[in-house]
Order: C-alpha cells, then sequence, then structure tokens
C-alpha cells in the first residue's frame, strides 16, 4: 500500500479473526479525537461522483429517467458506482481495480457484512 501513497498513523492495525474471515481496522494504543488514522489518495477513492464522470452520457439518460419514475431519484448517484463496480469486474484483470475487487471476501456469515 505504501508504494501507491497510502499512508497509516503508527498506532493503526488491520485485525483477523476466524481465520482472515473476519478483518476489521483497530488502534494498539489511544488516539486523540480527530488524529488521522490512515490516509488514501484520491486516485485510489471509487466514489459515485467519479463514477458519474466517467460514465454519464446522453445514452445513459432513458436509464437515468426510468430510475427517476421508480422513486429512485435520490439513489441513481448509487446506480453508476454500481455500474463502475460491474464494468470493473468485467475488465478482469485488465482493470486496475482488479487487485482491490480480487481481494474482497466472497463470503459473509452475517447480512450486516453483506
Amino acid at each position: 500500500a505504501k508504494n501507491v501513497g497510502i499512508q497509516r498513523s503508527d498506532g493503526f492495525k488491520l485485525v483477523e479473526e476466524r481465520k482472515g474471515k473476519e478483518v476489521y481496522a483497530a488502534t494498539v494504543h489511544d488516539v486523540s479525537a480527530g488524529q488521522p488514522l490512515l490516509y488514501v489518495p484520491e486516485h485510489l477513492i471509487l466514489s459515485s461522483t467519479k463514477a458519474m464522470a466517467e460514465l454519464r452520457s446522453e445514452q445513459m439518460a432513458p436509464a437515468e429517467q426510468f430510475i427517476i419514475q421508480q422513486g429512485g431519484e435520490s439513489e441513481y448517484r448509487q446506480w453508476y458506482l454500481m455500474l463502475k463496480l460491474l464494468k470493473e469486474i468485467q475488465n478482469g484483470r485488465d482493470s486496475p481495480w482488479y487487485p482491490w475487487l480480487n481481494s474482497l471476501p466472497r463470503y459473509f456469515e452475517n447480512a450486516p457484512a453483506m
């Protein structure tokens, strides 16, 4: 992660439980409120805003209208993010997001983890 610009504070760590099936972030000592624990560069953040900027076009207007007609006007930003994820999954190893997508869990034991 360091080679792509991700930085973490000294007390930050990822904890694995249940043989790697559960992973969460923790600190090894108390930290002050507002103290940054992890820095992720902008180019590594996948967001609905970026997905819309990349994928939104005149060709997408009918799909947007359909979502709005179904009462999902507040959700169509997430729809673009879902499309971006599906596009990157379809690209497989050719996607710059492949290492991250491939690292995501494929097994969930409870509904909140889904």
